[in-house]
């Protein structure tokens, strides 16, 4: 929690992060906060249940949400997405790392996204969502140039992007 953060504000020295998170998650960004002493004055901190409350009322220019969409229903990320695209500015941009349905790729990447879907569904009571179903949703809230990229790295895991209108 607040690593993403961390190593954004270090690639990029003119930009500043906010982290929203339930207050645990907040409790191990401190903990990353203070051994990155000289990101820290860049990182707000903001408590909040995304699921019931509404974002920060500032607009941002670049949104990244982390393991998120696959533990939320389809109604919940729909809400969620509307609470983006509220946030965020016009020709801001969202990044949304998770694990999606239809990766393409060698047998070894699509058995890994596999698992991890019923990992997902077994285990937490999430889902692994598909490209196209999270294309959608995005685009319904103002969103466009909704891109897929798979992480080679690490299989199984893929990047969103879109840009607001």
């Amino acid at each position: 929690h607040g690593l993403y953060c961390v190593e954004f504000c270090k690639k990029y020295p003119d930009l500043k992060a906010t982290v929203l998170d339930w207050a645990v998650g907040l409790e191990n960004a401190k903990i990353t906060l203070t051994q990155e002493k000289d990101m820290a004055n860049r990182i707000n901190l903001f408590e909040a249940d995304f699921e019931k409350e509404d974002l920060p009322g500032e607009k941002f220019d670049f949104m990244f949400l982390g393991n998120i969409i696959h533990g939320l229903t389809e109604e919940g990320n729909k809400l969620l997405f509307k609470k983006i695209a509220d946030a965020t500015a016009s020709n801001g941009v969202v990044a949304i790392l998770d694990q999606y349905a239809n990766v393409k790729g060698s047998q070894f990447v699509k058995g890994v996204a596999a698992m991890i879907g019923w990992n997902l569904f077994a285990f937490v009571g999430g889902r692994a969502y598909d490209f196209d179903r999270v294309k959608e949703w995005l685009e319904e809230v103002s969103f466009h140039n909704v891109s897929l990229t798979h992480l080679r790295q690490a299989p199984g895991f893929s990047f969103i992007k879109a840009q607001k209108r």
